[in-house]
């Protein structure tokens, strides 16, 4: 089975390491590449290609969710829904809609809207304490979490009583 990876910039470079990593553990081959660019339109452009180029395509890692709405459209065009899953990196509204509807498998929400908060907390800190030119401090993880059908559904459920 061959997969491909969306990469639409410089910062998706170590979403496509960990992607070819990924592949590697599950024996699967990548087919490349493909130079979406972020939009619905440039996506599902370059999806389109790709299918009428590579018939043994199953698999797509979409970033940014422009694109995944775009890839996810092209898959439909081609009528090969069931036969090439898609997975995103980032979220959305309508990225979750898309999962909890089966047309997307799964995103990783990766808090962007939390990450550039404390990107600018952090950086209007350091500037506080400059004048000592003090260094400000080691790096922080970002939290991620993989966004699922089941994830959704077990947020939108009525609890229990």
């Amino acid at each position: 089975d061959e997969s491909a990876n969306l990469a639409g910039s410089q910062a998706a470079a170590e979403r496509r390491r960990g992607f070819e990593q990924a592949l590697e553990k599950a024996s699967l081959k990548l087919y490349g590449t493909i130079a979406a660019g972020r939009s619905a339109e440039a996506a599902g452009e370059a999806v389109r290609a790709a299918l009428r180029n590579q018939r043994d395509l199953h698999g797509l890692l979409i970033t940014g969710p422009d694109a995944a709405y775009g890839a996810v459209l092209a898959v439909e065009e081609a009528k090969r829904e069931g036969r090439v899953s898609l997975a995103a990196y980032g979220s959305s509204p309508e990225l979750d809609e898309l999962v909890l509807e089966g047309r997307l498998l799964a995103t990783v929400d990766d808090f962007y809207q939390t990450w550039a908060v404390e990107a600018l907390k952090k950086g209007f800190d350091y500037a506080a304490r400059q004048p000592g030119g003090r260094n400000a401090g080691g790096w922080s993880v970002t939290p991620h979490k993989l966004v699922t059908r089941e994830s959704l559904s077990a947020l939108s459920a009525p609890a229990a009583k």
